[in-house]
């Protein structure tokens, strides 16, 4: 039998590529690459803003100082103006609010004597209260002027007398040692200027003898709050005012002369003057 011819198969072979790798890269120093970095990058600077100049701390102080002291005086300034139209305010409401209620007074006085019966009997009295109601009224309003005129009054110091006064505008003024006159004259006459009012204060070694012209009075008067004598002269008329007072303080012993021509006129004005002395 012929020898059978063996039947060759070609095996496949596959081939086994390995997947192609980038180079590895070579690990760079971080150390080094911070190193060279920081020789270009400029260090950061810091200003210190409370660190001035101590001549514009000084100016600065002085410029802050000045703007204190402005206003410091307009503050003062306000308060004042504040002060001034208050007392002011005050002032004009006084006047307007007494005088008011003076004529409430006189009026309803008015209206009580109207109502009263037999009012035919009484009428000659009833006369003379509304009179002497009228004449308070008018004592009232004359009172309230001088004191407030006497705000604007001229004062005095005296250091022969060791006193202050003040006296008003019109009034005239002269001292000679331990003597004080103030007076107020009619210079409308032709002739001699007649006075009007005249206040004396003498400074005495002790009180006078020579006082039978003058009577004691139990009136109580007070000057700078010590109380003075009071003697009334005797030949002095029903309208006319003259009367002495006698003051004594720690260190001397006052005589104090009083004359007006016009009661009615002026004695309000001399009380207000004598309210003003102050005994130094």
């Amino acid at each position: 039998m012929p020898p059978t011819k063996k039947k060759v198969t070609k095996k496949r072979v596959t081939k086994i590529t390995k997947p192609k790798t980038s180079p590895k890269k070579t690990p760079t120093n971080k150390k080094f690459i911070t190193e060279n970095d920081k020789e270009f990058i400029p260090e950061k600077q810091f200003i210190n803003v409370y660190d001035q100049d101590p001549v514009i701390q000084a100016k600065s102080r002085l410029i802050w100082i000045i703007v204190g002291l402005i206003m410091l005086i307009i503050i003062a300034f306000w308060f004042w103006s504040l002060k001034q139209s208050i007392n002011k305010n005050n002032k004009a409401d006084d006047l307007s609010s007494i005088t008011t209620e003076i004529d409430d007074i006189v009026k309803q006085f008015k209206n009580i004597v109207g109502n009263t019966p037999n009012i035919t009997e009484n009428q000659n009295q009833n006369s003379n209260t509304t009179d002497a109601l009228e004449k308070i009224k008018t004592d009232v309003l004359s009172q309230i002027q001088i004191n407030s005129d006497s705000d604007n009054w001229p004062e005095h110091s005296s250091k022969l007398l060791n006193l202050s006064l003040k006296y008003p505008t019109n009034w005239f003024k002269s001292e000679k040692k331990d003597l004080l006159t103030i007076a107020n004259y009619d210079l409308e006459s032709t002739t001699t200027p007649e006075i009007f009012t005249k206040i004396t204060i003498t400074k005495i070694d002790k009180a006078n003898d020579d006082l039978k012209d003058y009577q004691p009075s139990n009136e109580e008067i007070f000057i700078d709050l010590l109380p003075a004598t009071k003697y009334n002269n005797k030949t002095a008329t029903e309208n006319t005012l003259s009367y002495l007072l006698f003051i004594t303080s720690d260190k001397n012993i006052y005589r104090l002369d009083i004359y007006s021509s016009d009661q009615s006129i002026f004695e309000n004005t001399i009380n207000k003057i004598l309210s003003t002395i102050d005994l130094l």
